[in-house]
């Protein structure tokens, strides 16, 4: 699922703004899957809506539309699922006409959309509308005629760089609703990860294939350290693996091409006695799942990824049993606010994959955020607990 669209809302009633909400609509690489959530000015969530497109409607459904629509041709069934009520919106054919109708989970009717060229609508409406002052191209009108018979009236304004304006107003000419959309592209203060890597440094693939044998370079990477001061520190990396993926190393280069780190981590199938008994008094009933043995400047350590209380989390150790730090997966409720409002700033256009909390030996804590594609490219921060960014890194497969 990848974020597209951003939305703000403003919902009319008594002729003032009685609603204002913000939204973001994401769907599948193949459209199938589409998700929107709207969120009140706080940041309260107001509605999701959860839309997936279907081969046939359920017997009920069906029934109903065919017994109104009786020469019907359907064309496509979206289904949507809003804070758990479901509805089908059914474009169809009828009569030689194109329209939407929309029913609820129990087969009652609940509007139907029709398309309709600028001259059917009426002056009155056209006016009101036009007096607005939009100046992105009119692109569509639509009339939603309710159950009783009830019209409303909406255009969209639409430009080829995904912008948009709807606005929408009862039969009186009264403005009900008006929504401004965006591309999220248009919105994004994030680098690429294509942008980040242009000037990865001549040189580093093969001398990281020289030094590096038993491994094959997987992803090359642009590391970016930022002081309290905001100064940048650049270095760039490669991650390598193994042919049967049991050993990954990673190195880092200067500009020049200057090796500054290596790293080594291998899978390991047990502990030394010093770590285990140190890991099962500080986490007794734990289960272990995966162990990596790591090797850097700093010394050897332990990477032992397990499963306690239902929770998988990820613990690391010296090669003496010194406890380092602990990695949790947070769920987004858990996440502290000034970290969301720091990462959501950046504006990534990459799906998030996860938010961690990092807890040190000595208690201090900070938290990384990841997002990523299906081709491999991915963006990583790192913050400290006053959601400052202390560390960037833009990442890409090399298999692309």
């Amino acid at each position: 699922m990848t974020a597209v669209e951003v939305f703000r809302r403003i919902e009319y009633a008594a002729g003032s703004a009685d609603i204002i909400s913000y939204g973001v609509e994401g769907d599948t690489e193949d459209e199938l899957l589409e998700l929107e959530a709207r969120y009140a000015n706080d940041g309260a969530l107001l509605e999701s809506v959860h839309n997936d497109i279907l081969d046939e409607l359920p017997e009920p459904i069906d029934t109903a539309l065919r017994a109104r629509y009786p020469d019907a041709v359907i064309n496509e069934i979206e289904r949507s699922t809003i804070d758990g009520s479901v509805a089908y919106a059914i474009l169809l054919d009828t009569m030689g006409e194109e329209i939407e109708a929309n029913y609820d989970g129990s087969a009652t009717l609940l509007f139907v959309e029709d398309v309709e060229p600028r001259e059917n609508i009426p002056a009155t409406i056209l006016a009101i509308a036009d007096a607005q002052g939009v100046t992105l191209p009119d692109a569509e009108w639509e009339i939603t005629t309710l159950p009783d018979d009830t019209l409303e009236y909406a255009v969209e304004y639409e430009n080829d760089e995904g912008q948009s304006i709807t606005v929408a107003l009862n039969v009186s000419g009264d403005i009900i609703r008006v929504e401004h959309e965006d591309a999220l592209a248009n919105l994004s203060s994030s680098e690429t990860v294509q942008d980040a890597l242009v000037g990865f440094p001549v040189g580093i693939e093969a001398d990281f294939a020289a030094m590096f044998t038993e491994v094959t370079a997987a992803e090359i990477f642009r590391n970016q350290d930022i002081d309290a001061n905001g100064d940048t520190t650049t270095r760039y990396g490669i991650e390598g693996l193994s042919a049967d993926e049991s050993i990954e190393i990673e190195a880092l280069y200067s500009a020049e091409v200057v090796l500054l780190e290596q790293g080594r981590g291998e899978l390991v199938d047990t502990l030394p006695v010093s770590v285990e008994t140190a890991f099962n008094a500080r986490y007794p009933g734990a289960a272990i799942e995966e162990i990596v043995q790591t090797m850097a400047d700093d010394g050897m350590g332990y990477e032992i990824l397990f499963v306690l209380n239902e929770e998988e989390q990820e613990a690391n150790f010296s090669s003496d049993g010194t406890f380092e730090s602990l990695e949790t997966v947070l769920e987004e409720d858990q996440i502290p606010a000034v970290i969301l409002a720091t990462v959501g700033a950046e504006r990534v256009l990459l799906p998030i994959v996860e938010f961690e909390l990092v807890t040190e030996a000595n208690g201090s804590v900070s938290y990384g955020a990841e997002y990523e594609n299906d081709e491999g490219d991915s963006i990583s921060y790192e913050l400290d607990a006053d959601g400052r960014i202390l560390q960037v890194d833009h990442e890409a497969a090399l298999n692309q």
